[in-house]
């Protein structure tokens, strides 16, 4: 590494450097100086431009299949066995680390059952948890956002969704926690696959139990599709049902209350935007791509080559981990003019790297932007909202950022 790349370098793990006038600032650095370049710090290979980006996502070079080499590496493979059975029989199976036909057997079957239908479904169970959840909030007065509502309604929202007693509410979301938190990094330690280990076999005693009872008595709920989802003979086996529940947990629980938090933030700065977007004067759904892509939540994702692979010039061997840094490519300014402003009604918004395009594209992108739609619109046509803070704390999560805390006043209108 010269002394030039080793000045661009930083750690993503580090809370401070994931702050917004730290992080997207060296990103920016980073993608206008070096586009691609190997961080010691990640021990991989960071992506930064969106044209980079965007092929990679497709580059059948580049696999989902990382964990062999980066997820489990702080535990030997010899112990791995004995010591989280679970994580090494379910996760590299994840629809989001699995390939070529495997992956489109599995995502033509979850397609079917996680239809359009299915998620309009969902919208008087969406309003009705934003109802009361904003209700609760402003009775408070001054209250942690995150707390009170941004944790809270994804969570309220799959437990309808995959038709579990809300009950669950509160373990999901520390199954949620617990399993990003131990995921979402490249190398995480021990301890905490250990931690995540424990949570899967809490979600499995769940979900095993919830299948024999869809067998028996098939509901309207999303568990019943998958259980029945069927293509030309296939059907998803009880390891590929968990699989999927294990990802739509996690994948649907801190992202969304990631995003909801953030947003918020954005919208209480940008008054004037958030006006046009409140005022209908834009698409409710391309306005959440946008504010998407501007928050900067999902920053990365994480491949593995299985080939050489060049990009920007530079020879990447088979083996390397590569980081596909969304955050970089969502504000480069030869795809989105004045990036690193937040525009609702932008043009060419369907470029954003934020759902994954490509193969692995996220199925859950429309129930998540309806979820933030939704909420905003209530929250703010009921409250003023003033944020309390500006000097915001991040979460050591850099694959999705989010805040530890979010303090703000809600005065009802």
């Amino acid at each position: 590494m010269t002394a030039a790349t080793a000045a661009l370098d930083f750690p993503f793990a580090n809370p401070s450097n994931l702050h917004d006038r730290v992080f997207l600032p060296r990103l920016a650095q980073i993608r206008e100086t070096e586009p691609v370049i190997f961080s010691e710090q990640q021990g991989g290979w960071l992506l930064t431009k969106h044209a980079d980006v965007i092929a990679a996502f497709s580059d059948q070079r580049l696999s989902a299949r990382r964990l062999h080499v980066a997820q489990f590496h702080a535990i030997p493979e010899a112990e791995r066995a004995a010591v989280i059975p679970n994580l090494i029989k379910y996760i590299p199976n994840w629809i989001i680390n699995i390939d070529d036909d495997q992956h489109q057997r599995v995502r033509k079957l979850v397609i079917k059952a996680f239809s359009r239908k299915v998620v309009e479904a969902m919208r008087p169970a969406v309003d009705r948890a934003c109802d009361e959840l904003i209700a609760k909030a402003i009775a408070k007065g001054e209250c942690d956002f995150i707390e009170e509502i941004a944790f809270p309604l994804p969570a309220s929202v799959i437990c309808n969704l995959l038709g579990v007693p809300e009950q669950y509410m509160d373990p999901l979301r520390i199954w949620a926690r617990d399993m990003t938190i131990a995921l979402a990094s490249a190398h995480p330690p021990r301890e905490l696959l250990l931690a995540a280990e424990n949570t899967m076999k809490e979600m499995n005693e769940l979900f095993i139990g919830e299948f024999a009872k869809r067998r028996q008595n098939p509901g309207s709920d999303l568990l019943t599709a998958l259980v029945q989802a069927h293509e030309d003979g296939e059907t998803l086996s009880d390891e590929e049902l968990l699989g999927l529940c294990h990802v739509l947990i996690v994948a649907g629980h801190d992202t969304t209350a990631n995003s909801l938090a953030l947003g918020l933030v954005a919208l209480v700065n940008h008054p004037e935007q958030r006006e046009r977007y409140l005022n209908n004067e834009v698409d409710g759904m391309q306005a959440m791509s946008e504010l998407l892509r501007y928050v900067a939540m999902a920053s990365t994702q994480i491949r593995i080559t299985r080939a050489p692979v060049t990009y920007g010039g530079k020879e990447i061997p088979p083996g390397q981990v590569v980081f596909l840094m969304i955050a970089a490519a969502n504000r480069d300014p030869l795809v989105f003019e004045n990036p690193n402003e937040l525009i609702f009604g932008r043009p060419k918004i369907e470029a954003s790297c934020t759902f994954a395009p490509g193969t692995h594209h996220c199925l859950g992108h429309f129930l998540a932007r309806m979820e933030l739609d939704t909420l905003y619109r209530k929250l703010f046509a009921r409250a003023k909202v003033e944020v309390l803070s500006q000097d915001l704390q991040f979460t050591p999560n850099y694959a999705f950022r989010g805040l530890e805390a979010l303090p703000v006043r809600l005065s009802p209108r």
